[in-house]
């Protein structure tokens, strides 16, 4: 949300420099802005991926792990040793799927208001152009 309020506050400067208020920034603190913002959205992204990726892992090993060939290949197994390895990879597997949802959209989030920063700036460009080409 302080990237919201930092964007508008730029974007409410340079308006206001048509209107006789001399803006106090420029273009470059609004890319500025963008370009940190954007940088946000591709970690988020990479570490949106890198969960679902930990979490085929985790599915394929919990797969192979329950074949009744890899447990003749192990030591002899306990009893105990059947009942808790698959629950304790279910519930390890659960909480990395909610996990990997909950990254993922908080990456949708952050993309959608990265775009509307970016149009919303846009928008703001071609407005001064607008402005210019009326006094003209």
């Amino acid at each position: 949300m302080g990237t919201d309020n930092n964007i508008r506050e730029e974007l409410l400067k340079q308006m206001n420099g048509g209107s006789g208020e001399k803006a106090k920034t420029d273009k470059t603190s609004i890319e500025k802005i963008l370009a940190r913002d954007a940088a946000r959205v591709k970690r988020m992204k990479w570490i949106a991926a890198c969960s679902w990726l930990l979490v085929m892992i985790l599915f394929i090993a919990g797969g192979i792990l329950s074949t009744p060939f890899a447990r003749r290949l192990s030591t002899p197994p306990s009893p105990y040793q059947n009942m808790i390895w698959p629950s304790v990879l279910a519930i390890i597997l659960r909480g990395l799927i909610v996990i990997a949802a909950i990254l993922t959209g908080s990456f949708y989030i952050r993309w959608i208001s990265l775009k509307t920063r970016q149009i919303q700036q846009r928008l703001c460009e071609i407005e001064k152009v607008l402005r210019k080409l009326d006094k003209d």
